[in-house]
């Protein structure tokens, strides 16, 4: 009888599979059998498996009967016949490195109370290494807890089971059409799963470039949104059953629902969506606060600016829960080389710097620096800058003489040891899925340098003042360029290829104020740029920013790029007029305008300041003893 039984469900990945099992038959452990699962293959995996299966014993395969289908079917299959006392779960595109069931089986043996043992795991695309990121990582944290959150810990590869164990935890619930790992792992841990996590990496998941043709995965339907809320329902009977279902536990679940009504008011319809809602809210799991706003929340969900503004306000009341896609394989390299470097210039910035340095470390991608570049501040920013490199050590200061805010961005970018460079400023605010967006798109769109996306504006309080939606494409993102629009992609709001920086070279220290718009034409010559169709920023209007100081020479800045631009293209000069392109109000006008608009949203103590500054610099005008009497007044 083998030791360890390794069940591979498999459907048309006849050259994976070879793969996944070649990391097999290499395994230092030889005591093993591989049973292979076909789920009603149509390519030339049967084939295969029979000729490898004349070349070495210990791997058989069986096939699902007709009728079933599906991963959960697969590995219940192939649990049920396993011969092993130890089992390993294995997806056919995955690999396991030479040691995987020697270590494993040392430590199960070594630990006979143990059901399972849990061990690292990293991403790959075609060859372990080319991704340098961990699935995820192990913290402190109760593992039911982090699967609560939508923060899976271990992929289904990772723990190595003893077969009694697995078998009593009960079989895949082949029901579930969607979250079925998840669901698997969230049922063991509330009965009571006893287990060890390593560090140590010792398999593969592979990370497709397009979208993951996993057994049982079929394109993302309306029957499959539904399964996924009924998933998410399932999950709290369990948690109820098992006597798991603490008070903080209900919100978690609330926040998976949330999350699950969210996809069918995008895919299905809106009052599908508020009906799973009130379901909820009939279990009880909703917090009374949370209870109404949500409900107003799928009511409005087709205006957007009603949407965007109740999702921040739940994500308040939520303040525990990351309220988007999972963190899974997003948060951690292997080793001391970050994906992105995050760059972000500072002067005298301690205002907003907090918010700023906040919104970055709080990413759903954790796998980054942010190297911050004090020029020569002489305020409290090199203060802040220290405490935060000693509570983070992605956080990286970088102190100098003031030389100017471009010189500050290319001496950030020389020190970014990252593959992806994004930019920050340090008075604008992330929203969390920023860097998992962005990379996600270049990643899958390996001819785009660059990306960007829009931007909420808001006002020196936080107050929304507006938004600035941008185009996708490259042909219209190109053409707006060739404009002078510098802002059709964002500058603090960009993420590129450090190879495409390298290749045009850095932003030139002469056009400081418009340097972007240079560096994203000299970019769009050598590939294709974009701009993601959503907001991922919030982007801080106040009146000592540099385009309200410095508007005149931007616009002679611009001038001079164009025609540059331009002769490089073999194109004619575009005949531009500046007069016609958006000029910044005078700052006392724009007080003006914010001030109320503070107070039409309640906020009093912006129109307040608003109002004492106006009295300040303008005290003969009566708009701003009128700002003032009616911000003392409280409308």
């Amino acid at each position: 009888m083998p030791l360890v039984s390794i069940i591979i469900p498999t459907h048309n990945r006849a050259e994976l599979l070879m793969q996944t099992l070649a990391s097999v038959r290499a395994q230092t452990f030889s005591d093993w059998e591989a049973v292979v699962v076909d789920d009603h293959s149509t390519d030339q995996t049967l084939e295969k498996l029979s000729e490898l299966e004349s070349q070495d014993s210990r791997i058989r395969h069986i096939v699902l009967p007709e009728g079933k289908h599906g991963a959960q079917s697969a590995r219940n299959a192939g649990i049920s016949t396993a011969k092993g006392e130890l089992l390993i779960l294995l997806d056919s595109d995955d690999l396991l490195a030479p040691d995987c069931l020697k270590n494993r089986i040392k430590h199960l043996q070594a630990n006979p109370e143990l059901d399972a043992v849990v061990f690292g795991c990293e991403v790959f695309r075609s060859t372990p290494g080319d991704v340098h990121t961990r699935w995820n990582i192990f913290t402190e944290e109760n593992d039911l807890d982090r699967l609560l959150k939508w923060d899976v810990p271990w992929q289904t590869s990772s723990p190595m089971w003893r077969t009694e164990s697995i078998r009593r935890f009960g079989e895949w619930d082949e029901t579930v059409e969607m979250a079925q790992d998840w669901y698997f792992h969230l049922t063991a841990l509330c009965q009571g799963m006893k287990y060890q996590k390593f560090s140590e990496i010792d398999h593969y998941w592979r990370r497709p470039d397009g979208h993951r043709d996993s057994i049982g995965t079929r394109a993302i339907k309306p029957p499959l949104l539904r399964s996924r809320a009924r998933t998410m329902f399932k999950a709290l009977e369990i948690l109820r059953q098992t006597d798991q279902l603490t008070e903080p536990r209900k919100r978690m679940v609330c926040g998976l629902i949330l999350l699950a009504a969210e996809r069918i008011a995008e895919k299905v319809n809106r009052k599908e969506a508020l009906s799973l809602w009130e379901q909820a809210i009939s279990e009880n799991i909703v917090p009374k606060d949370l209870a109404r706003t949500g409900w107003w929340y799928f009511r409005l969900f087709r205006f957007p600016v009603c949407r965007r503004r109740l999702r921040d306000k739940i994500q308040d009341m939520l303040r525990e829960l990351p309220l988007g896609r999972s963190r899974t394989s997003l948060v951690c390299p292997v080793g001391d080389r970050p994906t992105i470097s995050c760059v972000m210039p500072a002067y005298n910035a301690e205002r907003y710097l907090r918010s700023a340095i906040e919104s970055i470390l709080q990413q759903t991608w954790g796998d980054f620096e942010l190297i911050v570049v004090d020029d020569g501040s002489t305020d409290q920013t090199l203060t802040i800058l220290r405490e935060y490199e000693k509570k983070d050590a992605r956080v990286r200061p970088i102190s100098r003489p003031n030389t100017g805010h471009t010189r500050a961005i290319n001496d950030g970018i020389t020190a970014a040891r990252g593959e992806f460079i994004a930019r920050m400023d340090s008075d604008d605010l992330a929203l969390p899925e920023r860097f998992f967006k962005q990379l996600n798109f270049l990643q899958e769109h390996p001819e785009v340098v660059l990306v960007g996306a829009s931007v909420e504006l808001i006002d020196p309080y936080d107050i929304p003042v507006g938004e600035s939606i941008v185009p996708t494409t490259h042909e219209e993102i190109d053409s707006k360029l060739l404009q002078g629009y510098g802002g059709t992609i964002p500058h603090p709001l960009a993420m590129f290829r450090r190879s495409a920086y390298d290749r045009v070279g850095p932003y030139r220290e002469k056009f400081n104020g418009s340097e972007d718009l240079d560096l994203w034409l000299r970019m769009a010559e050598i590939g294709k740029v974009a701009n993601l169709p959503e907001i991922l920023l919030k982007y801080r209007r106040h009146y000592q920013s540099f385009s309200f100081a410095k508007n005149q020479i931007q616009m002679q800045h611009k001038t001079h790029i164009l025609n540059e631009a331009c002769k490089r293209r073999g194109l004619s000069t575009p005949d531009i007029n500046w007069n016609d392109y958006w000029k910044p109000a005078p700052m006392e006008q724009q007080v003006l305008k914010w001030g109320w608009r503070a107070l039409k949203v309640g906020r009093i103590d912006a129109a307040r300041g608003y109002a004492r500054l106006l009295v300040k610099r303008k005290p003969l005008s009566l708009d701003s003893w009128r700002l003032l009497y009616a911000s003392l007044r409280g409308y």
